[in-house]
């Protein structure tokens, strides 16, 4: 009999947000290959107030419930949250019954997923995709984040890097089964290239995570020709368009604007190769998804592209430093086009297929069940 999964996020591709948690529907996708799944995901409207006023979209025959919920004011905000989510899965998931229980996003995820779990009296466990710190927004979120994980019979990280937060502030070892790599979107890349060499960065420019300042720096110190295609939109954008020209970089940078996760193929498409100056990454998807199609990356040790990226794929450098950045792009624009494009794409299929994380999730759903029932 084939088991039922209540999937349930806070991250999830909407009309607002096409790339919001596109490597969550990517697992929920696969799950069904396998799983009867009941997807519950949510995000709340910051633009709107109200007391306990949210809409609820169905999609896919009643699987897909999307809830969206008004922001309402301070404390009463995480309570009035709860309430909400706790009233309409139950509702669902009464209806439903899982046999499992498989939240994303520590906070409110794992907490959401503990109440369910006591309620509908099966087991839960978490996803965490992001770094685990980035749960704790205030005092509060803190607790209610690790209250659920404790409880959680399992917690699953992307990467090996990514695993020691959880190691650290709750003495627990996480499963690690990485993202899935869409294997029918990005395929090999076979380009014609021309000078200058084409760079590719892509990053969310709402905080200084991705590094794009590193970059600028960086390019900055470059004495070879190039162009550089820089995808992604943010409160800093206009703070570093001003950097480049204060660089004197700004004819050689292209700021394309917001990048839509169904247009990255054609963007690797343009490229000689890709660069990420991240300051932390729990995995990096579109490194791997560039790899993918046979197009080498420049990269920091930032934590997720090390369990991927190697010396067949990629040049690696510190984080945060421009100089040793400069230099790993000056040599990869030399040797981009002696990477074995076949080679690198296996290795992208040995670790982030579809096949690969269903294997995984199902050695580890099975234990879970297991241990419920002993």
């Amino acid at each position: 009999m084939t088991k039922r999964v209540l999937f349930l996020t806070s991250s999830y591709p909407s009309e607002q947000n096409p790339n919001a948690g596109i490597f969550v529907k990517y697992q929920c996708e696969a799950l069904r290959k396998q799983y009867e799944v009941l997807l519950i995901a949510f995000r709340v409207d910051y633009q709107k107030t109200g007391f306990f006023h949210y809409r609820i979209k169905e999609e896919n025959n009643g699987n897909d419930i999307h809830l969206l919920i008004r922001r309402s004011f301070l404390f009463f905000n995480q309570v009035q949250l709860f309430l909400i989510l706790f009233y309409e899965t139950i509702r669902r998931g009464k209806k439903f019954s899982p046999d499992i229980i498989h939240a994303n996003i520590s906070y409110p995820g794992a907490f959401w997923a503990c109440l369910v779990s006591a309620f509908l009296k099966r087991p839960y466990l978490v996803s965490e995709h992001t770094k685990l710190t980035n749960n704790y927004r205030s005092f509060i979120h803190k607790r209610l984040a690790n209250f659920g994980l404790r409880r959680a019979a399992e917690i699953i990280t992307v990467g090996r890097k990514h695993s020691e937060d959880f190691i650290t502030q709750l003495n627990r070892t996480p499963i690690v089964i990485p993202n899935i790599v869409n294997l029918e979107k990005f395929t090999l890349i076979d380009r014609e290239t021309h000078a200058p060499v084409q760079i590719g960065f892509v990053g969310n420019m709402e905080t200084p995570v991705k590094g794009t300042d590193i970059l600028l720096q960086a390019l900055a110190l470059l004495k070879i020709e190039y162009k550089i295609q820089i995808a992604g939109t943010g409160k800093l954008l206009p703070a570093y368009k001003k950097l480049a020209g204060a660089l004197g970089i700004e004819s050689k940078c292209v700021f394309c604007g917001f990048l839509p996760h169904s247009e990255v193929k054609l963007f690797l498409e343009k490229i000689d190769f890709a660069v990420s100056a991240s300051r932390y990454e729990t995995f990096g998807l579109l490194l791997a998804e560039a790899i993918a199609c046979g197009v080498p990356v420049v990269a920091t040790r930032c934590g997720g592209p090390e369990d991927f990226a190697d010396s067949d794929n990629s040049l690696l450098v510190p984080p945060e430093n421009p100089a040793a950045l400069a230099e790993a792009i000056e040599k990869m624009a030399g040797t981009f086009k002696q990477y074995n494009k076949p080679a690198m794409r296996e290795k992208i299929i040995r670790q982030f297929s579809e096949e690969c994380f269903l294997q995984k999730i199902k050695s580890l759903y099975e234990g879970v069940l297991k241990n419920s029932k002993g």
